[in-house]
């Protein structure tokens, strides 16, 4: 089984490894602790997470293991494309 830690490391370095090639990634917030957004250079965005809990620390959990699933696991929500690309 992976660790929150062993899974925060991974997305770590995914995001080293993407913006070492893309140069850019932005994160930002979606609608309270524990969701985001994320748009990569080409303007794509895609979301991960979920603030759907009272306690804050199993929203974080939500945030690492949206993130990891994502970038590390392609899995979740694809990134879209700005229509006006």
């Amino acid at each position: 089984m992976t660790t929150q830690e062993q899974k925060a490391l991974a997305v770590l370095r995914m995001i080293a490894t993407m913006v070492a090639a893309d140069g850019s990634i932005t994160f930002s917030g979606d609608w309270d602790f524990g969701s985001g957004s994320i748009t990569l250079g080409d303007g794509s965005h895609s979301h991960f997470g979920g603030d759907f809990d009272d306690d804050p620390e199993i929203n974080f959990a939500r945030f690492v293991d949206g993130l990891h699933d994502m970038l590390c696991e392609n899995r979740g929500l694809s990134f879209a494309k700005p229509s006006n690309m």
